[in-house]
């Protein structure tokens, strides 16, 4: 919990796989909880319906979902990157 207390202050990006009821998200952005900004909370999920309800929350910036697996995000967040490392 220090981390992510530490983190929280930070402004530091969390990348974090969440399913269709979005209790990870929800538990990162509850102000009694973790209480992470929306903008910092980045997630994938595999399964397109569970993407749409996660977008269809209203939670997260339409930008911070993405249809891939873990592995595949983390590549393509990669390849967007290259310049920047």
């Amino acid at each position: 919990s220090k981390y992510c207390e530490s983190a929280k202050e930070k402004k530091i990006n969390l990348f974090y796989l969440d399913g269709p009821d979005g209790g990870t998200t929800s538990a990162l952005i509850d102000p009694d909880g973790a209480g992470f900004d929306p903008s910092q909370c980045y997630v994938a999920n595999r399964h397109k319906s569970s993407c749409e309800v996660l977008l269809g929350k209203g939670i997260l910036p339409e930008k911070n979902v993405i249809h891939a697996t873990a592995v595949e995000a983390l590549t393509i967040l990669k390849k967007d990157n290259d310049d920047n490392v």
